[in-house]
C-alpha cells in the first residue's frame, strides 16, 4: 500500500478560515496492492488540526478495515443428508481453492474467464479460511476425496450447517466480500457411498 505523509492541504501562510458552524472535508485517495501483505488489515487516516485560537493540535482519526476473510468447514456426511449433525467429523487433507470472479458475471468458471486460484489450501481436522482479502467477489472450489462423493447442497433452513457445494462439480456461488468482512458459513459434506450385496439362499422345504 502507498504510504507516506500526505501533503498538507491547507496551510497557515494561506489565510483559510472557518467561521462558527462551517465544516471541511478532507478525503485521501490511498492505492491498496493486491494481493494485500498479511501485516495490512486496515487504513488509519489521522487529521490534526491547528489555528490561532487553538494552537495545541486536536486529533481525530478514522481506521478502516480492508482485509477481508473467507472459510469453515469440511465434514464427513455419515448419513449423506446435506447437512452437519452431532458427531460427523470434519475431515483432514481436503484441497479448497478459491478464486475471484475476474469478468465480474456472477458465474464461477476456473479456469477459464476466472482464471487461476487466488489462492489454496487443505483443510485441518475439516477446517479452512483464506485471509488478507481485498474486497471483492470470490468463489470456492472443494476437490472431493478418493471414494466420496459430495452431499446434497443447500439442505435445511440453516445455512451455517449445510453443504454448499455444488454436488457436479464442487464448486460454490459466487460470493461478495466487503471490507473488513469475515463470512464463515461455506462448508461442504461428503460421504462414501457403500455398496450393499444380497445373497439369496433357496432351501428346500
Amino acid at each position: 500500500m502507498s504510504d507516506g505523509d500526505p501533503p498538507n492541504l491547507v496551510e497557515a501562510a494561506d489565510g483559510y478560515a472557518l467561521d462558527p458552524g462551517d465544516t471541511l472535508t478532507v478525503t485521501f485517495q490511498v492505492t491498496v496492492d493486491d494481493p494485500l501483505a498479511p501485516v495490512i488489515t486496515e487504513i488509519v487516516n489521522t487529521v490534526s488540526v491547528t489555528s490561532d485560537q487553538t494552537p495545541t493540535p486536536v486529533e481525530d482519526t478514522v481506521t478502516d478495515p480492508i482485509a477481508s476473510s473467507i472459510g469453515d468447514f469440511v465434514w464427513d456426511d455419515l448419513n449423506g443428508d446435506g447437512i452437519q449433525d452431532g458427531g460427523e467429523p470434519g475431515l483432514d487433507s481436503v484441497t479448497v481453492n478459491i478464486y475471484r470472479d475476474v469478468d465480474g458475471d456472477g458465474i464461477a468458471e476456473p479456469g477459464g474467464d476466472d482464471g487461476a486460484p487466488v489462492a489454496t489450501t487443505s483443510t485441518v481436522a475439516g477446517a479452512f479460511s483464506f485471509s488478507d482479502l481485498l474486497p471483492d467477489d470470490y468463489f470456492l472450489e472443494f476437490v472431493i476425496l478418493t471414494g466420496y462423493l459430495f452431499s446434497p447442497q443447500d439442505q435445511g433452513a440453516d445455512d451455517t450447517v449445510d453443504s454448499d457445494a455444488d454436488p457436479a462439480t464442487g464448486l460454490t456461488e459466487v460470493i461478495t466480500l466487503s471490507a473488513g468482512e469475515n463470512d464463515t458459513t461455506w462448508d461442504a459434506g461428503m460421504y462414501i457411498l457403500t455398496d450393499i450385496s444380497v445373497t439369496k439362499t433357496l432351501t428346500s422345504a
